[in-house]
């Protein structure tokens, strides 16, 4: 496995946000927490990353554990992130973006910024623009590759299709294949089922905090009453 999480418990405040969530994330795959908003997805990624202190369980990438590091030392283990903020950096180019990512990680790989342009063409055309002058759905592109200029062997995706249209979701969905394809692991949330379809090995359900499915994607495909209840709006 590339990652292990098992029994996580988190907490803002009082309140307890996850339950004994437990869950794995195959090298090589990707994986998707899918579920409706406020259910804990993007909770369990910030306790995966090191964002939420207070939490408790195990998360083990690769044989390490990680539920006592900072962000920071997270990030050197080579676990990329894509928050659903994007988190780039509005008055640095789109190049300029990519080429700090690559710098600070200083981990050697495939992924250089041609790698990037390649697999995401109109990044290449728009490099010389500021990164907070762009479309979402460029900021999406970007806040990716980016991701990808740290030569990750995971990466967090929080949220990759929302607010997209369906055209950018679509060449979304063919770059989030390659990115598999050229042996990143992907952990990924979302609550758009036909995204989830087109790229996911794995699906996990969560609901109010809980983990309460776990399947392949085609036994997913075939339980449209599943969907129903748990993902549907």
């Amino acid at each position: 496995m590339m990652l292990d999480i098992k029994n996580l418990n988190s907490f803002y405040g009082k309140s307890h946000a996850l339950w004994d969530i437990t869950f794995s994330a195959k090298k090589g795959k990707i994986t998707a927490l899918v579920g409706r908003n406020g259910m804990g997805k993007t909770t369990t990624l910030r306790c995966i990353m090191g964002l939420i202190d207070e939490k408790s369980g195990e998360i083990v990438a690769e044989g390490k554990h990680l539920e006592h590091l900072k962000p920071y030392e997270i990030a050197k283990t080579g676990i990329g992130y894509v928050p659903d903020n994007l988190g780039i950096f509005p008055t640095l180019t789109v190049e300029e973006n990519i080429l700090l990512a690559a710098h600070l990680s200083k981990r050697k790989g495939d992924w250089d910024i041609d790698r990037v342009y390649s697999l995401f063409e109109k990044l290449y055309q728009i490099r010389k623009s500021k990164a907070g002058n762009l479309s979402g759905g460029e900021k999406k592109m970007l806040s990716i590759g980016r991701a990808l200029a740290s030569n990750p062997k995971l990466i967090l995706i929080d949220e990759p299709t929302e607010g997209l249209a369906p055209l950018i979701i679509q060449g979304l969905s063919e770059a989030m294949n390659k990115i598999k394809q050229l042996g990143v692991t992907i952990l990924m949330t979302d609550q758009n089922i036909g995204f989830v379809r087109s790229v996911s090995d794995y699906v996990y359900i969560i609901e109010q905090g809980k983990i309460v499915y776990e399947g392949t994607i085609d036994a997913v495909k075939q339980d449209r009453e599943l969907i129903i209840k748990y993902i549907a709006v």
